[in-house]
């Protein structure tokens, strides 16, 4: 099958019919990681910024949905630096865009496919990626983990088969999957999003790890929500 976080949220919820141990990742085709951002006249410049400012009240900060891939990324983050947020929802990731493009918030967490064209423009100050480790295409953007807050939050889309399939048959489906999708087809979608196909695609051994990490840390922000008990 294939997946997104929507997946794992719905399996989190109980609603999904099936455990998280029951599947295996077997190919991942796109990790696009989540900026942290500011518009270009914003008055915080750095995270650092940010941060102090959110010390004394609650900033504003836009989200796609109410327990969204965004805002238990922003939950993440505001618990490991100590802050209270605001989570504004606007129903989708294109109206947080242009809430901050208008002013209506003070920040949001768009992925990089979502903020590309703003980004490159100058419209929008990315302050950080939430990665372990910097964007080839974006070197002078400092990620969370660098600055010392172990939250990484990113849209990923990917396969899975059943539990139980041989090894054998994982590790040639995962071959063939991201041989293919480092084609220049694939790869070349990718790179329009503002994606490096070598830190996008990945094999069923990082895939696999990475499925189950954030099934775990969705299903913590769930329960912290009351979306879950």
């Amino acid at each position: 099958m294939a997946l997104t976080q929507s997946h794992l949220y719905t399996i989190a919820r109980g609603k999904g019919g099936m455990e998280i141990d029951g599947m295996v990742g077997v190919a991942r085709a796109m990790d696009d990681p989540t900026f942290i951002t500011v518009q270009k006249d914003s008055k915080f410049n750095t995270l650092a910024d940010l941060i102090a400012a959110s010390k004394d009240k609650p900033l504003n900060w836009g989200v796609g949905e109410i327990g969204s891939t965004e805002h238990i990324g922003l939950l993440q983050f505001a618990k490991a630096a100590g802050i209270k947020v605001k989570a504004v929802p606007f129903g989708s990731g294109a109206q947080m865009v242009q809430a901050l493009m208008s002013g209506a918030i003070d920040a949001t967490l768009p992925n990089v496919s979502e903020a590309l064209s703003q980004v490159q423009d100058g419209t929008f100050r990315p302050l950080v990626v939430m990665a372990e480790n910097r964007l080839s295409d974006f070197p002078d953007v400092p990620t969370t983990f660098e600055l010392g807050y172990k939250v990484k939050t990113s849209t990923t889309r990917g396969y899975a088969v059943k539990a139980g399939t041989p090894q054998p048959i994982i590790d040639k489906l995962s071959a063939a999957l991201t041989k293919a999708m480092m084609h220049k087809t694939f790869g070349g979608y990718l790179k329009s999003s503002g994606l490096n196909p070598k830190e996008s695609v990945a094999g069923t051994t990082v895939w696999d790890k990475q499925l189950k990490e954030e099934y775990a840390n969705a299903r913590a922000a769930m329960i912290e929500l009351g979306l879950i008990k």
